[in-house]
């Protein structure tokens, strides 16, 4: 029975056993079925997210807002404020990409997209228009004369090339008016001003032109009216020959040229807080003196109704000193007289004088003694630019004794080329001669 039982369980061999080898090729077919089926079946490619970055291809500054679309598929984009756009489900492989952004030319560009597509960036080229002027103005309302100038002011953009100049014309009866402001590089606004001084009266057309990068140029024109009146003018100021002395008047010279008679009056503010001197006259010689020694700027104000002209002039007061002289007289032949002296003479002795010039000595005896016996006075009077001629600039006058006697008070005064002066006194007396 035992043997039995391994005899039928052994009684077949393996390779004849049907179930087995139905089983076998049941599953090798299938698995050959699968793989034959799956290589009949189209390749689904994978996709990707495509990052890049839209910049302006001058200012490199990111464009926002531009549309990017794939051309061969339903995919678009469009770029945030810092110009980065994600086109999403990007098949790999080729495409070809579109970019519009307003103010831009469109680009259109292939695209390889990878499972590891980098970043890439693009830039765009701005449409070529013309340079742009935002204003341009002249103000007339505080100009006063003809004389006076006047701005131009003017603002433009170009977004494109840029500004490379600036040009202005004024037309003008007697002068024309050509100005320009170039750019060593293209500017892409520009904010300036012209100054225009010089035209003639009546109506002018000012023209600006803005010239942008590619020569491309826009022009606007401006028109405005010139009807003020000519400006007064100084046509002399000036100093007398001596300047301004301390202590002695000095005077100015003014005369004012008013072509169309508009002037009302003038004023002289001598600048050392005395009192303004007003005259209504045109021309005119006006005196004033000085107590001190400092520069003074001297204000002439011509005045017209609403308007005033004002010109400066800077002075130098100066102080000369008098003349410096001996404090002591010298009496020959003596301080003291006998009766029988007839004659004294007195001296004096200029130690320092100004220009070396003794203009005149006044020898005076007993003038302010009404006590006094007799008055004596003697003027000695040099010619102008003379020099002294004496000895160590010793002067002296001699005077008879006889109507003196007792003490006698002398003074002696000394006066310079500019009638400075400085005095110097002294006595003598004659003996036997008393009351």
């Amino acid at each position: 029975m035992h043997a039995r039982s391994i005899t039928r369980r052994c009684g077949y061999p393996p390779l004849r056993r049907p179930g087995v080898i139905l089983l076998s090729v049941s599953i090798v077919s299938f698995l050959s079925c699968n793989r034959f089926v799956d290589s009949l079946r189209p390749f689904s490619p994978s996709t990707v997210t495509v990052t890049g970055h839209i910049l302006d291809s001058v200012s490199q500054k990111p464009v926002k807002n531009a549309a990017i679309i794939v051309v061969d598929g339903d995919i678009s984009a469009v770029t945030d404020s810092e110009g980065l756009f994600h086109l999403r489900n990007v098949t790999t492989g080729d495409h070809e990409l579109r970019i519009t952004a307003s103010g831009y030319d469109t680009m259109e560009s292939g695209l390889d997209v990878t499972l590891d597509t980098p970043r890439n960036s693009y830039y765009l080229n701005r449409t070529n228009l013309p340079p742009k002027i935002e204003s341009v103005s002249i103000d007339t309302a505080d100009r006063k004369f003809l004389e006076d100038t006047l701005t131009l002011t003017f603002s433009a953009t170009d977004s494109t090339g840029g500004i490379i100049a600036v040009a202005l014309s004024v037309d003008d009866s007697l002068s024309p008016v050509e100005k320009e402001i170039p750019f060593t590089e293209p500017v892409f606004s520009v904010r300036d001003s012209f100054t225009l001084c010089g035209l003639t009266a009546g109506k002018h057309t000012a023209t600006l032109r803005i010239v942008g990068a590619g020569n491309d140029t826009t022009a606007d024109t401006v028109t405005f009216d010139l009807s003020k009146p000519r400006k007064p003018s100084f046509a002399l100021i000036r100093t007398g020959t001596e300047g301004f002395i301390v202590g002695k008047p000095g005077y100015l010279q003014i005369a004012v040229t008013d072509a169309d008679s508009v002037v009302t009056h003038i004023t002289i503010d001598w600048g050392d807080g005395s009192e303004i001197s007003t005259s209504f006259a045109l021309q005119g010689t006006y005196w004033h003196s000085y107590t001190d020694e400092q520069p003074a700027a001297v204000i002439v104000s011509v005045f017209i109704d609403d308007a005033v002209i004002d010109s400066t002039l800077n002075l130098d007061v100066i102080r000369i000193d008098p003349p410096l002289l001996d404090n002591n007289l010298k009496f020959i032949p003596s301080q003291y007289l006998a009766p029988h002296d007839s004659t004294l003479l007195i001296v004096v002795r200029v130690l320092e004088i100004k220009d070396d010039w003794v203009k005149q000595i006044i020898w005076i005896v007993n003038e302010n003694d009404p006590s006094a016996f007799a008055y004596h006075r003697d003027t000695l009077s040099m010619e102008s630019g003379a020099v002294s001629d004496t000895t160590e600039n010793m002067f002296f006058h001699e005077f008879p004794t006889a109507q003196f006697k007792g003490t006698n008070i002398v003074e002696v005064r000394v006066v310079d080329g500019d009638d400075n002066s400085s005095t110097v006194s002294g006595t003598f007396f004659i003996a036997g001669k008393g009351d």
